[in-house]
């Protein structure tokens, strides 16, 4: 007899009866009208009586639905009378319930062929996880999807999250680095199919074709456009698309931006121009609006020029394979999507377009979607399905790694499952990641030189005095580590990582209360200036200026040269400053763990009993043997701290042993009975 896992029940949304209420709702007026109470009310009672379960029956459609918009809007000032708000809010609904009808029967088609999938094999392996993907694609496909979303909170998520990419995203290095994904994550996907020199060569003839150069400027000027106020234009893809000869070229584009792979950006702007900005949330929607239209034009410009260099590439190598149109048209739409990944609401996990969740996941997707590929690789390499498919994935698998070890270094690999893995031994005693990291960067430095080894450890942009870790795959999930293995600062870290930016925003701006009060204003300002441009500018000038002082007013590290004030103000720390770091936090944790270990060795001897004094006295003479001469235990040490504990134990009050200082402290508690 086999014995299979249990498969979990199918999900269904609001239950199947849900899309038949509001014709169910129809049904009852029609049989109210028969009774004689109906024929018996006066013509106003029948028509407020039909009003009201007719607006019942478009309510029960959702507000998704463009039978909802016949719904007069009630108790909203102004809006019967708003003819472009209630366009725009029609116009919308409209096209969402024509892209169903449109599309519909195509879906309903493959979820049908889904479901007959899933219950023709219920006790073959495997139907567990085909039972969670169905069950995740019904949600998708029927649940919320990110545009359904509201609430009261909903303005205040939205408003929290454009503070967040405006504080923590806007800078030039924002672009900088999106900018680099194709090299460090296409390149590498397409060159396990094509090769590594055939995928440089057609990746530089797509710059090149779509004019790359021309879209740069072109958001720079659509930049000077926004900070004058204007509107920009509404995508950067026409005319790139005007620089292509070929038309099934121009075609394949067509269909990537049909198909929202490659997004023109062509919203309705007329949403934006109708909406309410009276009082406090309109004006701080006005202002938000206007520092994202700001800041988003140049990272909307690198987007589209990934994108379109991807898909053009792809479609390119793949149809000098031999393949049709048709089939070099979906690859370049999975290397697009693989490699530049969809952060669509609607091929998110439903707990991303949670309304709270968002918050907390904001900037993750990245990370989600480079795990889905490397994820995607390792089983092609696993299950090698078809001839040529293990060698694919390794090559892509090998390539990728390289792409990140030149850029971000050996710790740039995606090392977070390691990472994790040593932070829970460090928890109960075992070595903390900061540790691995030093001896990586000690065996690198004795082989190659203390130069050498920051290049191999940290990538080749240190030979440029520059820090590009952030392009690494070691913390795209988590916010670094713990500063050390207390439960105090893991739970700090676990808050951080958990929390998202948003949370960390507002942390920010506490501190910089703080510090308005203890008179420092400059280190203030830059935590409460929520657009990052200009805080990275602060920075750059206090620290070109003085540099890093500590509170005790002691010089921490020199002040900047005019290339690293640069970096900074672009968004980018200096290799430098990254070293400083590296080593002060080499020196704190080992000088916390040597003090730990003496203290262990000297609480050991001194509390053990007669008979193990000779075992703890063993302890101590074998760690002497591996420290220098000032850090051994020697033995007045621990005479000196035995007599100690002889003399505390009879001044000792409670387990307190106050000082000369601290004896009023004591005397004061005598307010408890607490003996």
């Amino acid at each position: 007899m086999d014995v299979h896992k249990v498969v979990p029940r199918e999900y269904e949304v609001e239950g199947r009866q849900a899309t038949e209420l509001s014709s169910s709702l129809q049904r009852l007026t029609q049989k109210l009208e028969r009774s004689e109470a109906y024929k018996q009310a006066s013509p106003s009672e029948k028509a407020a009586l039909r009003q009201a379960i007719n607006e019942a029956a478009a309510a029960s459609h959702g507000s998704t639905r463009v039978q909802s918009r016949a719904l007069p809007r009630r108790g909203v000032q102004g809006y019967s009378e708003d003819l472009v708000k209630n366009m725009a809010d029609y116009g919308e609904s409209s096209s969402r319930y024509l892209a169903k009808l449109e599309h519909g029967t195509e879906l309903e088609a493959g979820m049908k062929a889904m479901e007959e999938a899933v219950k023709a094999r219920p006790t073959e392996k495997g139907q567990y996880a085909r039972t969670q993907i169905r069950n995740e694609v019904v949600k998708r496909v029927n649940g919320d999807n990110g545009f359904q979303q509201g609430g009261k909170f909903a303005p205040l998520v939205k408003r929290a999250m454009s503070i967040s990419f405006i504080d923590k995203l806007a800078s030039p290095a924002y672009s900088v680095v999106n900018a680099m994904q194709p090299g460090m994550v296409t390149m590498p996907y397409l060159a396990g199919r094509h090769g590594v020199g055939r995928t440089v060569s057609a990746l530089a003839r797509a710059y090149n074709d779509i004019g790359a150069g021309s879209i740069i400027k072109q958001g720079l000027k659509e930049t000077g456009r926004r900070l004058k106020g204007a509107g920009a234009p509404d995508d950067f893809i026409t005319n790139a698309k005007a620089l292509l000869k070929d038309a099934d070229e121009k075609a394949m584009l067509d269909h990537m931006v049909e198909h929202g792979v490659v997004d023109p950006s062509a919203g309705m702007e007329i949403r934006e121009l109708a909406k309410d900005r009276t009082g406090v949330g309109g004006k701080l929607d006005t202002g938000l609006g206007y520092l994202e239209g700001v800041t988003r034009e140049m990272p909307r410009a690198i987007e589209a020029i990934n994108r379109m260099t991807t898909a053009l590439a792809a479609y390119r190598m793949e149809k000098q394979r031999g393949a049709s149109h048709e089939k070099a048209l979906q690859y370049a739409q999975d290397a697009v999507n693989n490699t530049q990944f969809n952060y669509s609401p609607t091929n998110s996990p439903s707990v991303f377009n949670h309304p709270l969740a968002k918050m907390a996941f904001q900037f993750k997707k990245y990370g989600q979607g480079i795990y889905q590929l490397i994820g995607t690789q390792i089983g092609k390499a696993y299950r090698n399905a078809s001839p040529g498919d293990r060698a694919e994935a390794l090559k892509t698998l090998i390539t990728m790694a390289g792409t990140h070890m030149a850029m971000a270094g050996a710790m740039g690999l995606p090392t977070e499952p390691i990472k994790y893995m040593v932070m829970a031994s460090g928890l109960v005693g075992g070595p903390q990641w900061g540790d691995v990291e030093d001896k990586i960067r000690k065996a690198a430095a004795d082989v190659l030189g203390k130069t050498g080894g920051e290049v191999f450890t940290r990538g080749l942009p240190r030979l440029l005095n520059i820090d590009l870790s952030r392009v690494g795959l070691d913390s795209v999930t988590s916010f670094g580590e713990p500063r050390k293995a207390k439960e105090a600062d893991v739970k700090t870290w676990l808050f951080d990582t958990i929390s998202g930016p948003v949370a960390s925003l507002g942390i920010d701006y506490a501190k910089s209360i703080n510090l308005i009060a203890n008179g420092e204003y400059e280190k203030a300002a830059e935590l409460m200036i929520p657009i990052k441009a200009a805080s990275d500018a602060l920075r750059a000038y206090r620290q070109t200026t003085e540099g890093k002082v500590s509170a005790t007013g002691k010089q921490t590290s020199k002040p900047y040269g005019w290339g690293e004030a640069a970096l900074r103000v672009a968004g980018f720390g200096s290799g430098r400053e990254a070293e400083e770091g590296a080593a002060n936090s080499m020196y704190y944790r080992q000088q916390e763990e040597q003090k730990n270990e003496r203290s262990s060795l000297v609480n050991a001897w001194t509390g053990a009993k007669p008979a193990d004094k000779m075992k703890a006295m063993a302890a101590i003479t074998k760690w002497n043997q591996q420290q220098a001469p000032e850090v051994r235990i020697k033995t007045s040490e621990l005479t000196n701290r035995a007599h100690k504990q002889e003399a505390d134990k009879k001044t000792s009050v409670r387990g307190i042993v106050p000082t000369k200082r601290d004896k009023h402290i004591l005397q004061e508690t005598g307010i408890y009975n607490a003996g």
